[in-house]
């Protein structure tokens, strides 16, 4: 796979990233997730439409679940789904993110919306790569940061997935 076809986790200014570790050490948080493991979830969802050896979770459908985060300025984003373009960067700042696992697909006026759950394909992976989750309801929830954090988990669900 193409490391090169987005920024990594890790990209901004060395500014920007001491500015983000002062308020690490300040709110005594603990790092549970780095530059690598972040990278590889990204690459993985980045090339879930695509067709290759290493994509065993590939869908005809190409869906990518939705996600949002919390900066550890406080800051929770909203549901977004371009895992390209929308993530937040550097990495360093992701307190939680959070994935949809629901995917509902229309069949027409007459018949009900068909509803496909994700989860187990994406915790799977998530424990390939070692990333700490939890699933909580339709979301998972991957930590950033220990204390764990279970904020936001009651509201503020995608009307689309």
């Amino acid at each position: 796979m193409d490391m090169n076809k987005f920024p990594s986790a890790g990209y901004g200014s060395e500014e920007e990233k001491d500015e983000l570790r002062k308020i690490v050490e300040r709110r005594g948080l603990v790092g549970v997730a780095n530059n690598s493991k972040w990278n590889e979830l990204i690459t993985f969802m980045d090339y879930l439409e695509e067709v290759t050896p290493q994509n065993k979770y590939r869908h005809k459908w190409k869906w990518k679940p939705p996600f949002r985060y919390k900066w550890i300025s406080g800051y929770i984003s909203d549901w977004g789904r371009e895992w390209y373009e929308t993530l937040p960067r550097p990495f360093v700042g992701v307190e939680w993110f959070d994935i949809w696992t629901i995917e509902t697909q229309g069949r027409g006026a007459l018949l009900s919306l068909r509803v496909i759950d994700h989860s187990s394909w994406i915790i799977k992976e998530l424990e390939s790569i070692g990333l700490d989750y939890e699933k909580i309801g339709n979301i998972i929830r991957v930590w950033g940061y220990y204390p764990k954090s279970y904020e936001a988990l009651d509201s503020s669900y995608p009307t689309w997935s």
